[in-house]
């Protein structure tokens, strides 16, 4: 009988002094391709360390590998033979302060290292280019990683890892972030990947299956579960609730071009929102949508001529973020310190990072008033450190939203939540809507978008294609799910 790649027998793993895996049996045949599922926190960051030996199991579980024909309970050979695609290896691209382009990052995947140390040979810049161009970034291989889009750096660390030609190929939440006719190439690209190389993947989504799985998972609060969960499905499009009212508006922006590291981004950005309405941004991964959230909220300027008014003023940034409260992707890696949750939230107060200011009574009770709403009273005391990236998402929407911003701008905020994560959190924007708080919206996916939206703004290629009433976006123009 052919001898397992891996082999778990009764394996616990803890994590900072808590057991967060338990008594796991399982074993993984060459040419499998599994499917992990699991609520928020139920372990499947952790299980994917495991199998790539980045953690140990306690003692007394054993963990088996055999990559190479010789069995042995060392991870050195899995490191060598395993690699892994996660949020946390493209956070820590953002958080360094030093320029690493596409290429090099792509490059570090010969060596499983985060930064580029060794000489690289030619034929090894050939493949790297090779990888870079079946994966359609060719065009942005000098481009700094930090500021691609985030489905872009997702497909720089699928290349990074490929360049490993590795035997088993971990890929957690891979397809968040990432727009639908990419996440249909991306799905044919693993497709060939997958003939030599066994994957496993994990995924909240039905739109995020693979076609050729063979095996699932269930993890339940750290423990092998029957079965798999019950994956929502995507509803109509077109159910928000309409304003005919004029409002006054809140927000005017007439920026003829917007850079980034001298790149053109956004061109003839012309748009306001007023009073009473609830906007969407749709388009595909680079077509400038997260950097239209930061030019409203003033962390990036328009060029010469450029206008961003709030409420027909000129304001500071300071003001500006005030005002336009963020829940993106990329602040995931800021807040996951070592501090409870509750001090993350209470942040949201003065935008600080990791620590705040001593509160008012007011502010201890709106704290506590956010955590019920969004029922995130079980993780108040936790160290954010230790939070799954869904649970640690609605931490950050309540940090958003406890300063009482007069609008919250939603970057793929619904990303990396499980299906019943996400009614809670959008029945919890349905309350905070009808309160007042007003909405900005973006995202690739329908399931995501809250029905209360009134209006819709379609992005490509940096300039605004459409921009109205929902009910008014031609069928023809809506992106696919």
């Amino acid at each position: 009988m052919t001898s397992p790649l891996l082999h778990l027998e009764n394996v616990h793993v803890k994590l900072q002094n808590q057991r967060v895996l338990h008594d796991l049996n399982w074993s993984l045949f060459s040419g499998e391709h599994w499917a992990v599922y699991g609520s928020n926190g139920a372990g499947k960051s952790t299980f994917f360390k495991l199998v790539r030996g980045d953690l140990w199991p306690e003692h007394g579980g054993k963990r088996i590998y055999n990559l190479s024909g010789t069995p042995t309970d060392s991870p050195i050979q899995a490191k060598e033979r395993i690699a892994l695609v996660s949020p946390e290896a493209q956070d820590w691209y953002l958080l360094q302060d030093w320029e690493q382009t596409a290429l090099q990052v792509v490059l570090t995947g010969l060596f499983q290292s985060q930064l580029l140390y060794q000489q690289v040979e030619d034929h090894d810049q050939e493949m790297a280019h090779r990888w870079l161009d079946q994966l359609g970034l060719g065009h942005l291989e000098s481009r700094d990683v930090r500021m691609l889009s985030q489905g872009e750096r997702r497909r720089v660390l699928l290349a990074r890892a490929l360049m490993g030609k590795p035997q088993v190929l971990l890929l957690d939440e891979f397809f968040e972030g990432v727009d639908t006719p990419s996440r249909r190439f991306l799905k044919k690209v693993l497709e060939e990947v997958s003939e030599n190389t066994t994957l496993i993947y994990s995924t909240h989504r039905t739109t995020e299956e693979l076609p050729f799985t063979t095996h699932t998972l269930t993890l339940n609060q750290g423990r092998l579960s029957e079965g798999r969960p019950e994956l929502k499905t995507p509803p109509a499009w077109g159910h928000g609730v309409q304003s005919t009212e004029q409002g006054e508006v809140i927000l005017h922006l007439d920026c003829p071009e917007t850079y980034r590291e001298e790149h053109l981004v956004l061109k003839n950005i012309h748009f306001e929102m007023r009073e009473g309405e609830h906007w969407a941004i749709l388009g595909a991964n680079g077509s400038g949508k997260s950097t239209l959230a930061k030019l409203i909220r003033k962390e990036i300027y328009p060029a010469y001529g450029g206008k961003v008014l709030h409420h027909g003023q000129e304001v500071s940034a300071w003001v500006a973020k005030k005002e336009f409260a963020l829940v993106a992707g990329d602040q995931q890696y800021r807040h996951k310190l070592n501090v409870p949750a509750r001090v993350v939230i209470a942040s949201g107060f003065f935008d600080f990072v990791g620590r705040h200011d001593p509160l008012t009574p007011e502010q201890k009770a709106r704290v506590d008033e956010v955590m019920e709403t969004l029922h995130l009273q079980d993780l108040a005391d936790r160290p954010a450190l230790q939070l799954s990236q869904g649970q640690l998402k609605k931490i950050l929407l309540a940090r958003a939203v406890v300063g009482h911003p007069h609008v919250v701008i939603l970057d793929e905020a619904l990303d990396y939540l499980d299906a019943e994560a996400k009614i809670l959190f959008t029945e919890a924007l349905g309350k905070l809507a009808e309160t007042g708080t007003r909405f900005i919206c973006i995202t690739h996916h329908m399931l995501d978008l809250p029905e209360f939206l009134t209006h819709v703004m379609l992005l490509e290629n940096g300039e605004i294609q459409f921009q109205g009433r929902i009910q008014d976006l031609p069928a023809e123009r809506l992106p696919g799910i």
